[in-house]
């Protein structure tokens, strides 16, 4: 009787993760804070274990990992893990192929769920293993991905009749800019992370007005200031080409591998592990591009709560984790597969939602267009910044929101944005947190 309560408690929850989903810039770790928050107060008076809380925050994640593709496509409006997706899902939104786009990025999120129902029954055998040989080179690994980050963005094309000199500046001001981005994003992550001037007692939503800034409230402005309001979405039926095989097959394969090996070493997001899968697997078709970056983006965070719970693992990966690790006890098989059950449990629904909640969307966007939607969802977002992190969260989410504003106007990549977390943690790593912090005074 208590399993199958359980059971509708997570079908409920994974139901509301999907709604939530839809919400632009609105990311499920500030809900399962509140919850957090709710549940330390409550937790003298309240009946609900650690093992129900847990299990119904995990069911949440899975959901929210496939739901928020619809902001990210529809709305353009991603959480860090998603940012490749907006180009090219854009593409398709004004074709008319919206719908199609997220689609495919589902089909890259089953694709997901599956190969986390094959691995569960082993990653206890070999993960321990690969962790013990691979934790003292994290932190050049780290530097490593950095670097090709930066370097990977290449100089754009020039029209001739330009001096060399020009051409060379105007070539290269692409990339520049996006390092100059991760630089300024890397000075404030230092900040947040060695002397934040945020609450102590709100330290599980350090990072949000940051990533608010830097990834939402940008392509929030932009839609608020372009009033852009794309064309009919075509709906899915039988006349709809459904993507190749092959497509479908290097897609998945390239997300998988791409989230796993972010969900596994520390700060890189899902984001980051589907660039350099498609960098690995050279991803040049659109529909395989999709389905890859929904694989790596719900690989990056059922994989990452699931380590947590691996028994003589226990690996804190993602922020979901962090904040569950300080109420949560771990190390048991029972919890470990609970945990997968629940990410299967709630990334079905979601994936059972996304089709009318996609129809929705592009309705209300036709009918109320991106002007209200976007006035509507920045109100939310900063409203719950206030919120938690109070007029200095404003304030810091309003510096993030100048330096994420560059890659929109320049034209760079919005991932160099991630400096936020990956210039500090990959000092820590290092061993260099004394010294910046001596330079920096902080």
């Amino acid at each position: 009787m208590n399993l199958l309560l359980l059971g509708s408690v997570v079908i409920l929850a994974a139901a509301v993760a999907s709604l939530l989903a839809c919400i632009p810039g609105l990311h499920v770790y500030n809900v399962i804070g509140a919850l957090l928050w709710v549940y330390l107060h409550l937790q003298a008076t309240t009946a609900i274990s650690q093992e129900w809380l847990s299990t119904i925050m995990i069911a949440m994640i899975s959901a929210w990992a496939i739901g928020n593709t619809i902001p990210a496509v529809i709305l353009a409006a991603p959480d860090e893990s998603a940012l490749l997706t907006v180009l090219p899902g854009q593409k398709m939104l004004l074709a008319g192929k919206g719908h199609q786009a997220v689609m495919l990025t589902a089909l890259g999120s089953l694709a997901a769920l599956m190969a986390v129902a094959i691995a569960m029954p082993v990653l206890p055998h070999i993960l321990p293993t690969i962790y013990a040989t691979t934790r003292r080179h994290t932190h050049w690994i780290l530097w490593s991905i950095i670097i090709f980050m930066l370097l990977s963005e290449w100089p754009k094309a020039i029209p001739p009749g330009r001096r060399p000199l020009m051409r060379f500046l105007l070539a290269n001001k692409t990339p520049a800019i996006g390092i100059i981005v991760f630089l300024l994003s890397g000075f404030l992550g230092c900040i947040l992370f060695f002397r934040s001037p945020l609450p102590y007692a709100n330290a599980f939503q350090n990072l949000m007005p940051a990533f608010v800034g830097l990834f939402t409230l940008p392509w929030l402005l932009y839609n608020t200031c372009s009033n852009l309001t794309p064309p009919p979405q075509e709906q899915i039926d039988s006349n709809t080409r459904p993507p190749e095989r092959m497509h479908v097959r290097q897609g998945a394969l390239a997300g998988i591998l791409g989230g796993g090996f972010a969900a596994f070493f520390p700060v890189v997001t899902g984001g980051i592990g589907g660039m350099l899968a498609g960098h690995a697997t050279a991803l040049r078709n659109q529909d395989a591009f999709l389905i890859s970056q929904g694989a790596s983006k719900s690989v990056y965070y059922t994989g990452g709560i699931l380590l947590f719970y691996v028994p003589d693992l226990h690996l804190t990966r993602g922020g979901g984790a962090w904040m569950l690790q300080s109420t949560v006890t771990t190390g048991s098989p029972h919890l470990y597969w609970l945990a997968g059950g629940a990410i299967l449990i709630g990334g079905a629904i979601a994936l059972l939602l996304l089709h009318p909640l996609t129809n929705y969307i592009c309705k209300l966007v036709q009918t109320v267009g991106y002007r209200p939607i976007s006035i509507a969802a920045a109100g939310t977002i900063v409203s719950i910044v206030a919120l938690f992190s109070g007029w200095v969260g404003i304030a810091v989410m309003i510096i993030s929101a100048a330096i994420g504003l560059l890659p929109l106007l320049y034209g760079t990549r919005r991932m160099n944005g991630l400096g936020v977390i990956l210039l500090p943690i990959a000092f820590s790593m290092s061993g260099l947190s004394p010294t910046i912090t001596r330079l920096l005074q902080l």
